[in-house]
């Protein structure tokens, strides 16, 4: 979301259509969302909300 809005909007979108015709991990796939079953999956998105954690304090500095 933070890197392409408007991909993770569509991402949501196609999700809410899906309105539960799929198993769980057919869902995921077909939205394009990743797994967090899969291996290093916690360590991306924690990266990812240091990273905007980061900028965020960096903008309260200034």
């Amino acid at each position: 979301m933070a890197q392409q809005p408007e991909a993770a909007w569509q991402d949501y979108l196609r999700l809410c259509r899906l309105g539960g015709s799929k198993g769980y991990l057919d869902t995921l796939r077909t939205a394009g969302l990743s797994n967090h079953f899969e291996a290093g999956a916690v360590a991306r998105a924690t990266a990812c909300a240091r990273e905007i954690l980061r900028k965020g304090c960096e903008q309260c500095k200034r």
